[in-house]
């Protein structure tokens, strides 16, 4: 096994290691090459990949209404152009890569600058392709466009234990995309997500699709799972004790559309979270659109306290039209209205 450990024991200096790409472009901060096998991320801080620097003038020129070449993707200076990044991308398939109490922040296109476009949303925490025995734990995910974690799988994604992590603050997409990416023979197997924290994810974005011709509202899922029109299998996963929460219900527009939304046919356990004013139109927990033929979906919800959100608190929808099973257990959760 091999460890690289940015400081832990604190024997020089002080803080995390720091792993900084000065915004590059397209820029993989760390790389985990395929076959890789018994990897330990330690105590990293990886920022700077992609996007703008705060101090960019094209930030500054946004802010002063100057948007640069507008309704095209060309010119570097387009509100719709976006600027990717990635902190740490395993393209798989891996075993045993390991990621403890890492923070990354300022990936990518994530400023929500009055005028800016929801087509230039970049930037991804940690990209995972077709993992087995993942673990992530006592990691932070703040200020990236897309997606804090994207776990996708083209085979047998296995054993993934994502734990005690913090998602926060200016995520304007999904804190985590979880989807196959092939068309044939994907899966994932014992996938749980606990004791993480999904805290005020909710940004002032403007140009994104969700609520025309105001468009005001991030499309935004602290949890997205999805098949991405690919037949998968799914086996044993968990969402059990988070948090998501957002602080202030005063936001503008409608917001997201699903504090956890599961998309077209994804099997999943949702055990003893609580979700507080999360701001997601759509439904606190969407199971939407059709399950595909040959699939049998099972959601149980069990043990949820929900306090007031924007939209419905659980909505299913589509369900057998596509031609496959949905079975939906809803059982002990408390619901809870705090406007008096």
């Amino acid at each position: 096994p091999i460890t690289y450990d940015g400081n832990s024991a604190g024997s020089w200096g002080t803080g995390k290691g720091i792993i900084d790409a000065d915004y590059e472009l397209n820029a993989y901060i760390i790389s985990v090459n395929a076959s890789v096998a018994y990897v330990t991320f330690n105590n990293l801080e990886i920022r700077n990949a992609g996007g703008y620097a705060e101090n960019d003038p094209i930030i500054a020129a946004a802010a002063n209404g100057d948007y640069g070449t507008t309704g095209t993707y060309d010119g570097t200076n387009s509100i719709y152009t976006p600027r990717w990044g990635w902190g740490i991308y395993m393209g798989g398939p891996n075993s045993h890569v390991t990621l403890t109490d890492c923070y990354f922040h300022n990936i990518g296109i994530w400023q929500s600058t009055q005028g800016w476009d929801g087509r230039a949303v970049s930037g991804v925490g940690i990209y995972a392709q077709t993992q087995s025995n993942l673990t992530i734990t006592g990691c932070e995910f703040t200020t990236m466009g897309a997606t804090g974690i994207s776990l996708y799988t083209t085979g047998a994604s296995s054993d993934v234990l994502i734990s005690d992590c913090h998602f926060h603050d200016d995520i304007p997409a999904w804190g985590m995309d979880i989807a196959p990416t092939s068309a044939s023979g994907a899966s994932f197997t014992n996938l749980t997500i606990t004791e993480c924290r999904f805290i005020d994810l909710w940004s002032d974005w403007s140009g994104t699709p969700d609520n025309p011709p105001t468009t005001t509202a991030p499309h935004q899922n602290y949890i997205f799972m999805r098949t991405a029109t690919n037949p998968c299998t799914w086996t044993n996963l968990e969402v059990s004790r988070c948090l998501f929460y957002e602080s202030s219900d005063t936001h503008t527009g409608l917001g997201g559309t699903g504090s956890i939304f599961i998309s077209n046919g994804p099997s999943l356990n949702i055990y003893n979270n609580l979700f507080a004013r999360p701001w997601s139109y759509t439904g606190v927990i969407v199971v939407g659109y059709d399950v595909p033929v040959g699939t049998t979906q099972t959601v149980r919800i069990y043990n949820n306290p929900f306090l007031r959100g924007s939209g419905t608190t659980i909505n299913s929808n589509g369900a057998t039209s596509g031609g496959g099973t949905r079975y939906l257990y809803v059982e002990n959760n408390i619901l809870i209205n705090d406007t008096g």
